[in-house]
């Protein structure tokens, strides 16, 4: 009866026309300003941040340089029945970097460009170990509008070093985004 009842259920869903959220990662897919360091990486930067699960063996690194020293980079489209974009997040598999002399540099700000402009999120400040960091968005930040599916499609981000300790490592980027179908 369970079964019956869940089925009719589902079926009415399903043809009533009532959206479905879902969400999905989108990963790296080409470089946009090449600013930072490789370590490990073949011959496309992104590839250093586009591995799933991440891998420490190749990554990006960066210290110093302020925010002119950005490392941006193309994604994925969302997939073809996405309708409406409930939000995005941009998280990173990052750490510090600590120099020959000594010096950690840890300090990350994420960057967005859409819409012909540049977006700089809240300063993170990365650990002496690798964890994930992230700033999310319902609403996209240069526009001040709901996110649209072709914004996404269009989007560029990435991260650019704080002038104080500005810099760490960046082993994996990727853009979550909630969406409707």
């Amino acid at each position: 009866m369970k079964r019956i009842l869940l089925g009719l259920i589902l079926g009415f869903l399903m043809f009533s026309g009532i959206s479905f959220a879902e969400a999905v990662y989108l990963m790296p897919d080409s470089t946009y300003e090449k600013n930072w360091f490789e370590s490990g990486c073949s011959v496309e930067d992104y590839t250093c941040i586009d591995e799933t699960p991440a891998s420490t063996s190749d990554y990006l690194y960066r210290y110093g340089g302020g925010p002119n020293t950005r490392g941006s980079y193309g994604f994925e489209d969302l997939p073809e029945d996405a309708d409406t974009v409930k939000s995005i997040g941009v998280e990173y598999y990052a750490r510090g970097y600590t120099a020959a002399n000594f010096t950690v540099f840890r300090h990350i700000i994420p960057v967005l460009y859409t819409n012909g402009g540049w977006h700089y999120g809240t300063m993170f400040s990365t650990l002496g170990s690798w964890q994930y960091y992230s700033e999310g968005y319902r609403m996209n930040p240069v526009t001040e509008d709901r996110w649209t599916v072709d914004e996404v499609n269009n989007l560029v981000a990435g991260m650019t070093p704080h002038w104080l300790n500005g810099g760490g490592k960046v082993a994996q980027m990727k853009i979550y985004v909630e969406y409707t179908t």
